[in-house]
């Protein structure tokens, strides 16, 4: 009884001795790459999409589709800031079945771009990553849109020009992950590269490193940006 008495009063002073060990959440995020964060409740509108947490996981998402029928004209928006033209793609969390797999599929619009989401076709959270697409600096109106009516399922959305990001899918990866989730002002545009002398219209156009003059300023319409491109045929050498 002495000798078991030592030895456990031996073990528990190295364990005490022992550095301990705490495991970090997994972003997977870098420092020299722009990552726009959108979680539960980031979004201006919610549209049809309600935010739940799950039961056994912990995990707060965005669910849409609860009465059968696809809200495609309800999305959730918010317009976002791109701090410099560059290659992005967004890479969305969502939660599929294997009964009735890729069933439960939403929309993904980053500008004029529309990316499929949600339809992995396996047990549990997944990531998903979009194609490639090119982006100008500047704000784009980002929707998460219901399509298949069918408890479609996302915990969150980030859009990246880390074209290898990888994260994990814990409760603690995607608070982590939340916790930068984006804000208005956060992001600024790096306008570094363009030549001085922009013009004071909303919309410019640069082209070939030097800015367009336009008889009729470019102007957005319903969502749409709508640029006098005999100007730009022009200067192309296109007549």
């Amino acid at each position: 009884m002495k000798k078991m008495l030592a030895l456990l009063l031996a073990v528990s002073m190295l364990v005490g001795l022992l550095p301990t060990f705490a495991l970090a959440a997994d972003t997977g995020m870098k420092a020299d790459k722009t990552y726009i964060v959108l979680a539960p409740g980031n979004f201006t509108d919610n549209g049809a999409w309600t935010i739940e947490k799950e039961n056994n996981s912990g995990i707060s998402y965005m669910i849409a589709g609860k009465d059968k029928r696809p809200k495609a004209s309800q999305p959730a928006t918010i317009s976002v800031v791109f701090p410099k033209a560059g290659k992005y793609k967004v890479y969305a969390l969502s939660r599929d079945y294997a009964t009735n797999g890729g069933s439960r599929y939403y929309d993904v619009k980053v500008g004029t771009n529309t990316f499929r989401m949600g339809d992995h076709a396996k047990d549990g959270w997944f990531w998903q990553a979009s194609e490639t697409f090119s982006v100008l600096p500047g704000e784009e109106l980002v929707s998460v849109v219901d399509v298949a009516g069918n408890y479609a399922r996302c915990a969150v959305l980030v859009i990246t020009d880390d074209l290898d990001y990888k994260a994990g899918t814990t409760k603690e990866d995607i608070e982590q992950i939340a916790e930068k989730q984006y804000k208005v002002g956060d992001i600024k545009i790096d306008d570094s590269s363009l030549p001085s002398g922009r013009p004071q219209s909303d919309i410019a156009v640069c082209l070939n490193g030097e800015w367009m003059k336009f008889d009729v300023d470019p102007i957005l319409l319903n969502d749409r940006t709508m640029v006098p491109f005999r100007a730009i045929f022009e200067a192309l050498g296109c007549t």
